[in-house]
């Protein structure tokens, strides 16, 4: 079954819901591509004008370039940085692990079509040697991405871009990153790699009783002898410390430290008790969210932090401590739990980067806060503001303050009834409305009547479509307050005063059974209007983009009212896009922003 819009605000509240049916017709306008931008379509007085003024234009960059933890192509391996302009990585098909070099620059995505049985790609510190894992543990290796491959041999061992390879009586050691291709043959010994990173290199050769290790240093062009190493590992203070044993054999100790530019350093007294250097939890570029054009709020370790909108994880500022979360689609939003989970803050960001809590709530055993949005930050929670729960929500007023707002007597009753489905909708004025099926006259279909929450009934008898409350055999089918079947978690946005707007909801097109996403206008005054576009689509809040044709993307800025060209590279695939509130990836690129 296809997913739910939202929960039953009856839940929320502490009441339990019931419904009824009914039917529509249904438009599906032509979409045509315009030459203008989407932000001057969508420009005007709308309820999210405030949140426009945070959003940058779309620009592409390339994944790694905003986070290095940025999602990439399905089934293929970690980017490799050629330069600045340049990037390579391997493609590889669904459900397969291996494939082809492709090599993206800032204008064209190429792929280099053979050998295509490549498992992982490594490239040199220089951007052009080039070294390839290929099914059967070989390894190759070519004088730049796209140059024909050769054979090195087959792999003894290996460790991070370290290998020792063995070809027809000849050893040889690689280092992928230095573009190295060493002759060891004459070092008797079983060979080994002890430790391997961007700061050192150390390796072991025993020879029965006898153990031959040989360091490089990230500083160091040579190899260094090392008697008597016994391992090495990287601590908390960044020191890479390499333990030997004493000369009786009896235990290990620590024989020198390694910084991270190679350079020799003290043991220190922290070499006695081994701490690992802090686990850091990549970055989900879905939980950051635009604070100025300029500025990036993002969740990490241990809270809210800030960061330029072109930076790098070195230049996170931690703003808000916490366990935090967004609540809304686009704008800076967050709740943050506190460490003992017994207090949750509502964060807002303004645009110079200042958190304020806006909101503190008291937390219950088990609970959880359920959050109804509409596009431009408006918020509504179940229950009073603090925290009483009841027949009444609490909503986020202009300028971040949030007010009790109880529920009319004849909105309740209706409540009681278990109405079938209930949409929550809060308005950036502060007002919330709410909307709930009201009869079971006919199975499949489901009439719906508007409440204003604190002043009562504004419309009643709106016929949602019937392929959007899904093929339903009765009343029955809609006890679990399911509403918008056809939807996968759809969202609202006010379009003016009087209209708002659920997108988006995908189907198939009625005829032709293509993939479709169509939004469903209401107005209070009692009309539904239904328009829909064809493609795949990926939406972010009112944001979004759907692939046409393969290599063409459209994208809209205002929840699917209106459709405008992406422009892309040449080659990049369509089809693989995954989007955000802070924009899309397609492909190798990542578009940083919204709108031209």
């Amino acid at each position: 079954m296809l997913l739910r819009l939202l929960p039953l605000f009856a839940a929320a509240i502490g009441c339990a819901p019931t419904s009824a049916p009914a039917s529509s017709q249904t438009t599906a306008p032509k979409t045509t591509p315009r030459a203008i931008s989407a932000r001057e379509v969508a420009r005007g007085d709308h309820p999210w004008a405030a949140e426009d003024r945070r959003i940058p234009p779309g620009k592409e960059r390339f994944s790694g370039e905003l986070f290095a933890e940025l999602p990439f192509p399905s089934g293929g391996n970690a980017i490799q940085r050629l330069s600045r302009d340049a990037i390579a990585y391997l493609d590889m098909p669904p459900g397969q692990y291996m494939g082809s070099r492709v090599l993206a620059t800032r204008e064209r995505v190429h792929t280099i079509p053979e050998p295509n049985d490549l498992v992982r790609l490594c490239v040199a510190r220089d951007g052009r040697t080039t070294f390839a894992v290929q099914q059967g543990n070989k390894l190759l290796t070519a004088s730049s991405i796209d140059a024909p491959m050769r054979s090195l041999g087959s792999i003894e061992r290996e460790v991070a871009g370290a290998y020792f390879v063995l070809d027809e009586g000849k050893r040889s050691f690689v280092d992928c990153r230095r573009g190295s291709i060493e002759d060891i043959s004459k070092i008797r010994g079983y060979p080994n790699i002890l430790f391997h990173s961007e700061t050192l290199t150390l390796l072991t050769f025993d020879d029965d009783q006898r153990r031959t290790c040989r360091l490089r240093t990230i500083a160091g062009a040579t190899w260094e002898d090392l008697p008597r190493c016994s391992y090495a590992s990287l601590y908390e203070d960044g020191l890479v410390r390499i333990y030997a044993l004493t000369p009786d054999s009896s235990t290990t100790k620590c024989a020198l430290a390694i910084d991270v530019e190679g350079k020799r350093r003290p043991c220190g007294p922290d070499a006695e008790i081994y701490r690992a250097p802090p686990y850091e939890r990549p970055i989900d570029f879905r939980l950051a969210r635009f604070v100025s054009p300029n500025l990036l709020a993002a969740v990490g370790e241990k809270g809210l932090y800030l960061m330029p909108a072109t930076g790098t994880r070195a230049e996170l500022k931690l703003i808000a401590p916490g366990n935090c979360v967004p609540v809304a689609s686009i704008s800076p939003l967050f709740q943050c739990m506190s460490d003992d989970r017994r207090t949750a803050r509502i964060v807002a960001i303004d645009m110079d980067g200042k958190p304020s809590d806006e909101l503190t709530l008291k937390v219950r055993a088990g609970w959880s806060a359920t959050f109804f949005e509409t596009a431009g930050g408006a918020l509504a929670m179940g229950g009073a503001c603090d925290g009483t729960l009841g027949d009444a929500a609490c909503v986020r007023q202009p300028g971040g303050a949030w007010k009790s707002i109880p529920l009319a007597a004849d909105l309740v009753r209706e409540l009681h009834r278990s109405a079938p489905g209930t949409m929550v909708l809060p308005a950036v004025s502060g007002d919330l409305y709410i909307g709930a099926g009201i009869s079971d006259k006919m199975p499949g279909s489901v009439d719906f009547a508007i409440y204003k929450a604190d002043s009562g009934l504004v419309t009643r008898a709106l016929k949602i479509p019937r392929w959007i409350t899904g093929e339903a055999a009765g009343p029955s089918s809609f006890t679990k307050g399911y509403i918008f079947i056809g939807a996968s978690d759809p969202g609202f946005l006010w379009r003016s005063a009087t209209t708002f707007s659920a997108w988006p909801l995908r189907r198939a097109h009625p005829a032709f059974r293509t993939p479709e996403s169509c939004r469903l206008d209401i107005s209070l005054e009692g009309s539904i209007h239904v328009a829909c576009v064809s493609g795949n689509v990926h939406s972010a809040g009112r944001f979004g983009v759907v692939e046409k044709k393969r290599g063409e993307l459209l994208e809209t800025y205002d929840g699917g009212a209106t459709w405008t060209p992406v422009l892309l590279p040449e080659g990049v695939d369509t089809g693989d896009v995954d989007c955000a509130a802070i924009g899309c990836r397609i492909g190798p690129y990542f578009r940083l922003g919204w709108g031209l």
